[in-house]
């Protein structure tokens, strides 16, 4: 399942995903260590840009959520996390993650 959505710097924007009979909704925002917060915005279903950043959200298990990062066109690396609040820091990138199960109607 592929998640999809968009964040601002000021108020994060929820994405819902689908699996099964429950849903998924994820908050994120990215920050350079810099304390730089960047803008994320969808350009299509999975990817999610910011500035020449691209962040995928994958949520192909029950209880765990892929997130990759790309700069330029070059992956920093594909990390795992479960469900909740996570950090993941990609060279020098920290991606904030906020992935909470609901169920459907």
């Amino acid at each position: 399942m592929v998640l999809s959505g968009c964040a601002t710097v000021e108020k994060p924007s929820s994405w819902r995903g689908a699996h099964g009979r429950d849903a998924l909704v994820v908050t994120a925002s990215l920050d350079y260590v810099d304390s730089t917060i960047l803008t994320l915005a969808p350009s299509s279903d999975g990817e999610w840009t910011a500035d020449r950043n691209k962040v995928f959200f994958d949520w192909a298990k029950d209880d765990e959520l892929e997130v990759e990062l790309v700069r330029d066109g070059l992956s920093l690396g594909r990390k795992t996390t479960s469900l909740g609040e996570s950090k993941l820091v990609f060279a020098g990138w920290v991606i904030h993650v906020d992935a909470r199960r609901t169920s459907m109607p």
